[in-house]
């Protein structure tokens, strides 16, 4: 379990670099707002996260489309809680953002992970 919890973070932190320098391009390149930018990268994202964690990271054969809902779901619920807590810890504690950042992302990926590997991606 270890090894695939790293295999989790790492790729969600290699996909998460790809997005910011996806974004960055289609922003230096096209006359598209960062905002668009941002949204298209960030859903090209999940769509890559999906794929490498049904792959790599938990090895899963299903074939349901359902898969992929759920996976969406757990990650757009995960994105609003850490960004939530993010945005709580900034306005109310004086403790440097980029420290709540690395904090509130615990949690988080630790959700992740095991509803990811328990019940989306379940064997």
């Amino acid at each position: 379990m270890v090894k695939s919890f790293i295999r989790y973070c790492v790729g969600g932190s290699l996909i998460y670099w790809l997005q910011i320098f996806f974004a960055a391009t289609l922003i230096e390149l096209s006359d598209l707002d960062y905002h668009y930018a941002l949204l298209i990268a960030l859903i090209s994202g999940w769509f890559l996260t999906y794929y490498y964690h049904k792959y790599v990271t938990f090895g899963s054969n299903s074939k349901s489309k359902k898969t992929a809902l759920y996976f969406m779901l757990v990650m757009i619920s995960i994105y609003v809680g850490w960004y939530g807590l993010s945005f709580i810890l900034e306005r109310y504690t004086s403790i440097h953002y980029f420290i709540i950042t690395i904090i509130s992302s615990i949690p988080f990926s630790l959700a992740g992970f095991f509803i990811n590997k328990y019940y989306v991606f379940k064997k």
